[in-house]
């Protein structure tokens, strides 16, 4: 998991950045969604390196709930399009795929003469 820096409201200079902590389970059932441990680093020109609330030993444990049912929003569904018609929807999504080449080895010849 990774986050980028959140600036906090009120602390100039200070953000925050959640972190995994250890523990994740996101099986679902009724009564939650999953569950996972989290940390959050501190960040500031005045604040220690290890400044956190929560660490991987004692973390803030997440249950994720779903208060209610789903609520549909006529007027938000209004101006996506939604519900779209049957073959009229879209997702674009961008990858970025980072790919190591392997170390080329020599062929037999240039191995024994040397050659290049």
């Amino acid at each position: 998991m990774r986050s980028e820096p959140t600036r906090l409201p009120g602390l100039p200079g200070v953000s925050l950045r959640l972190r995994y902590a250890g523990y994740s389970d996101f099986q679902s059932n009724d009564e939650r969604k999953g569950e996972i441990d989290l940390a959050a680093s501190l960040e500031g020109r005045f604040l220690p390196r290890d400044c956190s609330i929560g660490t991987n030993t004692d973390p803030i444990h997440s249950v994720l709930q779903q208060p209610g049912l789903t609520e549909v929003v006529p007027l938000l569904d209004h101006r996506l399009g939604l519900p779209a018609p049957s073959g009229g929807s879209v997702l674009e999504q961008r990858t970025y795929v980072g790919i190591r080449p392997y170390a080329v080895k020599p062929s037999t010849s240039e191995a024994t003469t040397g050659a290049a």
